[in-house]
């Protein structure tokens, strides 16, 4: 049973991974607004899922295959404090160019391009507390974007029912597997979740 549960968590922190957190938020923000609103055209919505997914995800997970094959890092899971110092300035850079691409590239609405800072501001507090304790990136990221969706809501005038309940619903099952994986304690977890919540909920309602 014990290891099925590790085994769970460690699938679960691997699905819910930050860098993968802006996929998944520019694929949801793709479909609200085909479902609330007029669909993105599809050359448009393949461009921003793709673009995203390079920026925030590929060039990132190169950079610490890389590091790994130098021997400065010793797994992609990265479970040592100290050794998330290198690959967070890199997440940071690449999240600044994410914002840069949304803004600049695409058009993006300001609100939305707002949740991406958001993220970027929360990347960077997580990057400074970490010299001092390890704060959970993984629930910070996914703080960010129920902080994100839930502004996307409230700017559209948009209720779902179901939406936000799940997004916490997993951040609760998140928070459990981080704590199954020994790799933080309760209030890491809390902590991380309350810093992007707050984040892209505060870049984001600033916008509006």
């Amino acid at each position: 049973m014990n290891k099925f549960l590790s085994y769970s968590a460690r699938i679960l922190s691997i699905l819910l991974h930050p860098m993968l957190m802006p996929t998944y938020a520019v694929s949801m923000l793709a479909a609200a607004y085909a479902a609330y609103q007029s669909p993105l055209p599809a050359a448009y919505t393949a461009i921003l899922v793709a673009g995203t997914f390079i920026l925030t995800f590929a060039i990132p997970l190169s950079v610490i295959l890389l590091l790994i094959k130098q021997g400065r890092l010793k797994d992609l899971y990265i479970e040592n404090q100290s050794e998330r110092n290198l690959p967070y300035i890199y997440g940071i850079v690449a999240t600044g160019t994410w914002c840069f691409f949304l803004s600049w590239i695409l058009k993006m609405p300001a609100y939305i391009v707002a949740s991406a800072v958001g993220a970027l501001v929360a990347l960077l507090l997580v990057s400074i507390i970490n010299y001092k304790w390890k704060i959970s990136a993984h629930l910070a990221s996914l703080g960010a974007l129920i902080g994100a969706v839930a502004a996307w809501q409230y700017h559209n005038s948009v209720s779902s029912l179901w939406l936000i309940p799940t997004l916490l619903v997993l951040a609760l099952l998140l928070c459990y597997a981080r704590l199954c994986l020994n790799q933080h304690t309760p209030w890491q977890t809390v902590c991380g979740l309350l810093l992007g919540l707050t984040c892209t909920s505060l870049t984001c309602f600033i916008n509006l």
